[in-house]
């Protein structure tokens, strides 16, 4: 072997690793496309309705007033292979627990700020449907239950079809 020999095997190896990674992030059928997010869908839990704001303003963090003076959540939209009009469904709702929200608005400041950060509050996270009126810790099984349930098919709506985030127009 020449002494080159030991970096192309690397190369070789490294290239077909990522080329295997690339063919099955790219297979089509199941999973979710996300796209980048700018915007995001917020849900008017009074008068049961989307409306869209910019989820990294420490204000946006959920749950807070919406625009109806009612109490406001953040939507999880999906579709059926696409995002037209007539395809999205609200997979999922989600709100803070009240310290969390204040750590995750406090995250908000800094990063805006310019700060770093070495840590992401993730933690305090509730999720529920939108035809529940429960809410569960996004840790807890039931939770995780539910979000597998719409990132696999929809929660049964979009059976064999690739599922998509979507996100609001840019606005």
């Amino acid at each position: 072997m020449t002494k080159n020999g030991p970096a192309v095997a690397i190369s070789a190896c490294a290239l077909m690793v990522a080329s295997i990674v690339i063919s099955v992030l790219s297979i089509g059928g199941g999973g979710v496309e996300l796209p980048l997010v700018n915007r995001a869908w917020f849900y008017d839990l009074d008068k049961k309705s989307l409306f869209a704001v910019d989820p990294k303003q420490p204000e946006h963090v959920a749950p807070f007033e919406a625009p109806s003076g009612g109490q406001a959540v953040q939507a999880f939209v999906f579709g059926c292979d696409d995002c037209s009009d007539d395809k999205q469904f609200i997979g999922y709702l989600l709100r803070w627990k009240s310290d969390a929200q204040k750590r995750k608005q406090e995250e908000l400041r800094k990063l805006a700020a310019g700060e770093d950060l070495n840590y992401s509050v993730e933690r305090g996270q509730q999720v529920r449907r939108e035809s529940e009126a429960e809410w569960h810790d996004k840790e807890a099984t039931l939770a995780k239950t539910l979000i597998n349930a719409v990132r696999r098919d929809g929660d049964g709506r979009c059976v064999g079809k690739k599922i998509k985030r979507c996100q609001p127009p840019p606005g």
